[in-house]
């Protein structure tokens, strides 16, 4: 009977054997499947390393640093005439590069020294106008070309290329 107890207590060798393959075989597929993942996410993602990497193919005048923007701001404004209470809100961004960076950083100082001087001034320009000046898509291009006229007239180092209207609203009858 002391014999049956211990028989029962211990599995037999064959048993033992078949639950550690099935754990070496559960080991081996989490294995197989971790390394998995991380090969593909690998191989989808382009690194430096990789030869196969896509590379950005630059396009004809492509050769031409990005501009550098500058936030200008928010502008509200009662445009003319004054008995009408017609308003406009226009968000400004300027943009510029200089031939270097140094010279780029020279004009990027500039527009922050003169950037009462540059507020100032397109404040006048935009109070100055009416609903019908801002109203269409050439009127709103003739304000961006007169505001850009202005800046550049204020600034040494350099020039700004591009005057950008992230908002242009107006708004009253």
């Amino acid at each position: 009977m002391a014999e049956e107890a211990q028989v029962a207590q211990t599995p037999s060798k064959p048993k033992r054997k078949v639950l550690l393959i099935a754990v070496v075989g559960v080991v081996v597929i989490c294995a197989a499947i971790i390394f998995g993942g991380l090969y593909f996410i690998k191989s989808t993602t382009p690194g430096e390393s990789d030869p196969n990497a896509a590379t950005p193919v630059p396009l004809a005048g492509d050769t031409v640093k990005p501009l550098e923007t500058k936030v200008l701001g928010s502008f509200v404004v009662n445009l003319a005439p004054p008995d009408e209470s017609i308003f406009l809100a226009v968000d400004i961004v300027l943009a510029y590069r200089g031939d270097d960076k140094k010279q780029t950083e020279m004009l990027s100082a500039e527009v922050d020294a003169r950037l009462p001087q540059i507020k100032h001034h397109v404040n006048m320009i935009l109070s100055g106008k009416r609903k019908k000046d801002v109203s269409t898509p050439d009127g709103k291009e003739r304000l961006n070309r007169e505001i850009l006229k202005k800046v550049n007239s204020l600034l040494t180092a350099g020039q700004i290329e591009e005057i950008y209207f992230d908002k242009i609203v107006t708004q009253g009858s």
